[in-house]
């Protein structure tokens, strides 16, 4: 029996017991009662209190089946409890099953949700490249939280179409001699795509193809009456200021100025004119390529200075010349900001 039922089964006899050697202490009972007539009457007061005794059994007898009785109790009790605990277990199962089928449901929403934000995203992607903004539409593919097939050949398209379309920009712009703009959309192409070689190809050519100052790159190897104007030093022709370049000055020899451009380069351009404060006459500049005269100029002491552009495309020689004048005069003819193409 289990400890419980039995400290309800000696509480119940003992109340019994007391409360009959009570009615004897009270005068209830007017004669002395023997052993066995006090069991008697214990089992008939057991006998109202539980079913399993009957008035008539032996005193013994109602123990042992109250006894029983209890036990029987103590059992159904305990299997009651174990069942109870049973259902619990079960249930908590049950939520953790509730709960791992909610996970579930939540992932699928995830990758619902995922698969049409991916979808606008490459619809969006179409939409930049059919109007040629390739740029824009690399960048959205290329942000994906996932890549699908259909992205994966979009990009790889837009890529090339990409490269094409800013290879041909950069053509135009150094055809216009549009250095600056060449510059800045070759570096941002390049950001865009930093491992294209097409792009570093066309880095490369808008690098070379941006003029520098001729004597930055090849000072002449032969002069006369020359003197070079750099580090800041002004040439100043027509009231303006200018830099980079040299002097000319025949007194009573020529002035020169030889240059070896070894087929490097297409063009040579510049300023010329007669430096200020010189001199009041006129003189003649000449200038020969390969030895050949190509272009004979007068040079004006009153006029403004002039732009000059000279062919140099498979030259190796490029000279310049100021012939002497009649009355020895002091003039100069001023050659500035000359860029090498």
């Amino acid at each position: 029996m289990k400890g419980e039922g039995k400290k309800v089964l000696i509480t119940a006899i003992a109340t019994i017991i007391a409360g009959v050697l009570g009615a004897v202490a009270g005068g209830v009972v007017t004669h002395i009662m023997d052993q066995k007539t006090i069991e008697k009457s214990i089992v008939e007061i057991l006998s109202e209190k539980f079913d399993s005794v009957d008035e008539n059994m032996s005193y013994r007898t109602a123990l042992e089946n109250i006894y029983e009785d209890s036990k029987e109790k103590g059992e159904m009790i305990s299997s009651l409890t174990e069942e109870k605990q049973s259902l619990e277990d079960k249930n908590n199962e049950s939520e953790n099953n509730n709960k791992e089928l909610q996970s579930i449901v939540d992932d699928l929403n995830d990758q619902l949700n995922s698969a049409e934000n991916l979808n606008e995203m490459i619809q969006e992607a179409k939409s930049y490249a059919a109007s040629e903004q390739y740029d824009l539409a690399i960048n959205l593919l290329e942000g994906l939280p996932s890549q699908s097939n259909e992205a994966v050949v979009l990009l790889k398209d837009y890529k090339i179409k990409y490269e094409s379309q800013v290879a041909a920009q950069i053509s135009a712009h150094l055809k216009s001699e549009e250095y600056d703009k060449a510059e800045e959309l070759i570096d941002y192409a390049i950001i865009i795509l930093p491992d294209s070689s097409v792009f570093k190809d066309k880095k490369g050519e808008v690098t070379s193809a941006r003029p520098s100052y001729l004597l930055d790159v090849v000072k002449p190897y032969e002069t006369k009456n020359y003197i070079e104007k750099i580090a800041g030093e002004i040439i100043q022709m027509g009231g303006i200021e200018y830099y980079n370049g040299f002097e000319l000055q025949s007194i009573t020899y020529r002035g020169y100025a030889i240059f070896n451009l070894n087929e490097k380069y297409t063009k040579i351009s510049g300023i010329i004119g007669h430096v200020d404060s010189s001199g009041d006459k006129d003189k003649i500049l000449k200038i020969y390529t390969d030895g050949i005269l190509v272009d004979t100029m007068e040079i004006k002491y009153q006029e403004l200075p002039r732009t000059i552009s000279i062919n140099v495309s498979g030259i190796k020689q490029l000279k310049f010349e100021v012939s002497p004048a009649l009355n020895l005069d002091s003039c100069k003819i001023g050659f500035a900001e000359l860029m090498v193409h």
